[in-house]
């Protein structure tokens, strides 16, 4: 099959990827002393999260300067290539499953240097990396001059049904309603919010088929600033397995609360869930991260968990 413009096959930049990740750059007009240097492209939404985890990917072979559309950037183009085909199983079965792969694309418009930062098969892992080899872009530019530039690629493969993926069930509130009335956004802007966070967890769980019940504590302070705490019923909710997810998901743009902090719960299954506790109804619990608990256990007189001043304690507010 002949090649095909990338922008008219349906690659989509991950949601929780798009500004930090897809436009984060790597600029080739100079080099340090020892490594070729990273420009991080500032203006996004992606994320400090994001950022980190860019910086943790390319740090130790580029030298990182962050920089803005003001210094004369521009993100590159696809141009050219094709989306992995599905490979199959042994019983030639097409398989199901979730790749997020950041690259570099180079001067010349190629694609070098990918990580793979989630695959849920090393089938669909290899795949993906195959058909990046053949991608061609007309690259980015910093001041007119091409330059190799940092992105990302997210790709669902299916055929997806419902069991794959996370679904959400239930979602919990920590503070009473006229602190919430206060401090929340339009429901428009909730809605919108915690469909992102759905969406960014779905996805990172497709194709996998161990039953779990996972919780997804969320706060979110005035500026768009959050955090995220996992409670999981197979593993620790800080396990290096959900790490990745914990960075997408504060990746995320989040709620602007109004003049303080804003905690809400995702409760939901993965695979169908494994039936532990109630998700819903009058035996529902709002989860306690196991943070929460160790830090309440180290306070002569902890106050409530849904209180700021407990909040400030376990995320200070650095205003």
């Amino acid at each position: 099959m002949a090649p095909r413009p990338l922008s008219t096959l349906p690659i989509r930049f991950a949601r929780s990827l798009a500004a930090s990740a897809a436009l984060a750059c790597v600029a080739a007009l100079g080099q340090g002393v020892d490594k070729p240097i990273l420009y991080n492209y500032m203006e996004g939404d992606g994320g400090i999260e994001l950022d980190r985890t860019i910086k943790e990917a390319y740090g130790a072979r580029y030298t990182i300067v962050d920089t803005t559309r003001a210094d004369g950037y521009a993100e590159p183009v696809p141009v050219a290539g094709e989306m992995p085909k599905p490979p199959v199983n042994g019983q030639g079965q097409r398989m199901a499953g979730y790749v997020l792969v950041v690259f570099v694309v180079t001067r010349d418009g190629l694609v070098t240097d990918p990580r793979v930062i989630k695959s849920t098969h090393d089938d669909l892992r290899n795949a993906s990396l195959a058909a990046m080899a053949g991608w061609r872009f007309k690259p980015g530019t910093l001041r007119g001059a091409a330059i190799a530039t940092s992105a990302a690629q997210e790709f669902t493969f299916g055929p997806v049904d419902v069991s794959n993926g996370y679904e959400r069930v239930h979602i919990a509130v920590y503070q009473t309603l006229d602190i919430l009335v206060n401090r929340m956004p339009p429901k428009e802007a909730v809605s919108a919010y915690v469909a992102q966070l759905e969406a960014v967890a779905h996805n990172f769980f497709v194709g996998v088929g161990t039953p779990e019940t996972l919780h997804i504590v969320v706060v979110t302070r005035p500026g768009r600033r959050s955090r995220v705490w996992l409670v999981s019923s197979a593993r620790p909710g800080n396990s290096a397995a959900l790490e990745p997810l914990r960075k997408l998901l504060e990746a995320v743009p989040a709620l602007e609360a109004r003049g303080g902090p804003i905690m809400i719960a995702l409760s939901g299954t993965i695979a169908g869930g494994d039936g532990k506790e109630p998700l819903d109804g009058a035996d529902y619990r709002p989860p306690i991260p196991g943070e929460w608990r160790e830090l309440a256990a180290s306070l002569p007189d902890p106050p409530p968990y849904s209180s700021d001043a407990f909040l400030d304690r376990l995320w200070p507010d650095p205003k």
